[in-house]
C-alpha cells in the first residue's frame, strides 16, 4: 500500500508526473481499494499547483460524503483549496475562500446527498455562501429544513452573505426555528439582506426571543418602525428575562439605535446609560450606550458623558471621550483636560495600554473641539 502511495506522489515539484498524476487520480476512483492512492495522487496535484489538476479534482471532490476520514473527496478538497487559493492552507473548510466558481457545482451535490454526514452538509453550505453564487440559493433553502440544527445555522448565515430575495420569506420563517441558534442566524441574514419585508417579523423576533441579532438586523434595515421597539429592548422593559442575553439584546438594541439616529433615542439612551454606570455588570451597554450617543450627537448627551468621564473603568472613559468628541460640545473641554492628568497618572496602571488608549482618545476629542466641523 505505501509502495503505491510512493508510486502516485512521484518525484515533487516536476511537470511531467501531472498527467500520471491524474491517471492515477482517475482509475483509483473506480476501485475503493485503491483509494490510498487517489489521496495520494491528490495530495501530490495540489502540492505542485499545476491547472491541469483543477477539473479532475473538482470531479473527485463531488464524491466527497464525509462519512470516513479516509475518503479521496476530502483530499481533493484540501488539494483545491491549495491550487486555487494558498499553498499554505492545509484545510478543506477554506475551498469556499478561493472564489473558484466551478466549485459551486460539486458542493451542492455534496448538500443535497442525503447520505453526506451532518458535519459535511454543515461545511458545504458555510461554502457556498462563501462562493456567493445563485445557483445555491435553491438547494440552501431546501437546507434550511434539514434535519440537523447546525446545517439549518449554516444555511441561514450562507443566504444572508448570498443577498437573494428569495430567501427573505423563508428566512422570515427560520426565526421561529425550534433551534434559538437557528433563528439568530436567521436574524443576521435578514440584517445582510436589507429587505422592508424583514422589519415587522423582526421586531415580534425582538419581543419573543433573546436575539440581539434582531436588534442589530433593525439597526441595518434603518426603519423608523424599529426605533420605539428597540427603546423598550433598551430600557428592560420586555416580558421576558435572562440574564446574559437580555444584557445582550439590550446592548445590540443600543447600538442599533445609533445607527437609525433618530432623535427618538436620546432620553432612553441617557436614561440606559446612568442606569447602567451603577452596575459593573452592565458596562457593555453603557459603553453601546455612549457610543450610540456620540453618533447621534445631541447636546443632551454631553452631561451624562462627562458623568462617565471620570468613571473608574478606563474602557468606560475611552468610550466617554471618543462621543464627546463626536458631539464637539464645548463643556467637555475642561473636563477633557482633566481625563488627561488623569490617565497619565496612571502610568503604573496594571492596564497600562488602556490608559494609553484613554489619553489618545482625550487628545483626538480635544482636537476635534479645537477644530470644529
Amino acid at each position: 500500500m505505501n509502495n503505491r502511495r510512493n508510486e502516485a506522489l512521484g518525484k515533487p515539484g516536476d511537470p511531467r508526473v501531472v498527467e500520471p498524476l491524474i491517471r492515477a487520480l482517475e482509475d483509483s476512483l473506480m476501485d475503493k481499494s485503491k483509494y490510498d492512492v487517489s489521496q495520494a495522487a491528490a495530495e501530490a496535484l495540489g502540492k505542485l499547483g499545476d491547472p491541469r489538476a483543477v477539473e479532475p479534482l473538482i470531479k473527485m471532490l463531488g464524491t466527497l460524503r464525509g462519512n470516513s476520514t479516509h475518503e479521496p473527496g476530502i483530499s481533493a478538497g484540501v488539494a483545491l483549496a491549495n491550487l486555487l487559493g494558498d499553498p499554505r492552507w492545509s484545510d478543506f473548510s477554506r475551498i469556499g475562500e478561493t472564489g473558484d466558481q466551478r466549485l459551486v457545482e460539486p458542493l451542492i451535490k455534496i448538500l443535497s446527498e442525503a447520505s453526506s454526514a451532518w458535519s459535511m452538509r454543515q461545511c458545504v453550505a458555510t461554502q457556498l455562501g462563501k462562493l456567493g453564487n445563485t445557483r445555491a440559493v435553491e438547494p440552501l433553502l431546501k437546507a434550511l429544513e434539514d434535519s440537523s440544527r447546525y446545517v439549518r445555522e449554516a444555511a441561514a448565515e450562507a443566504l444572508g452573505n448570498i443577498n437573494d430575495p428569495r430567501a427573505v420569506e423563508p428566512l422570515i420563517k427560520a426565526l421561529w426555528d425550534s433551534e434559538t441558534d437557528v433563528g439568530r442566524s436567521a436574524a443576521e441574514a435578514l440584517g445582510k439582506l436589507g429587505d422592508p419585508r424583514a422589519v415587522e417579523p423582526l421586531i415580534r423576533a425582538l419581543e419573543d426571543k433573546w436575539f440581539g441579532s434582531a436588534a442589530t438586523a433593525l439597526g441595518k434595515l434603518g426603519d423608523p418602525r424599529a426605533v420605539q421597539p428597540l427603546i423598550k429592548e433598551l430600557l428592560g422593559q420586555s416580558s421576558r428575562y435572562h440574564p446574559v442575553f437580555d444584557l445582550y439584546s439590550r446592548r445590540e438594541a443600543a447600538k442599533a439605535l445609533g445607527n437609525l439616529g433618530d432623535p427618538r433615542a436620546v432620553e432612553p439612551l441617557i436614561k440606559a446609560l446612568e442606569a447602567s454606570l451603577m452596575d459593573k455588570s452592565k458596562y457593555d451597554v453603557s459603553q453601546a450606550a455612549a457610543e450610540a450617543l456620540g453618533k447621534l450627537g445631541d447636546p443632551r448627551a454631553v452631561e451624562p458623558l462627562i458623568k462617565m468621564l471620570g468613571n473608574s473603568s478606563l474602557f468606560n472613559r475611552q468610550v466617554a471621550a471618543v462621543a464627546l468628541g463626536k458631539i464637539g460640545d464645548p463643556r467637555a473641554a475642561e473636563p477633557l483636560i482633566k481625563a488627561v492628568k488623569d490617565s497619565t497618572s496612571e502610568a503604573r496602571h496594571p492596564f497600562l495600554y488602556l490608559a494609553s488608549e484613554v489619553r489618545q482618545a482625550v487628545a483626538d476629542a480635544l482636537a476635534k473641539l479645537g477644530n470644529p466641523r
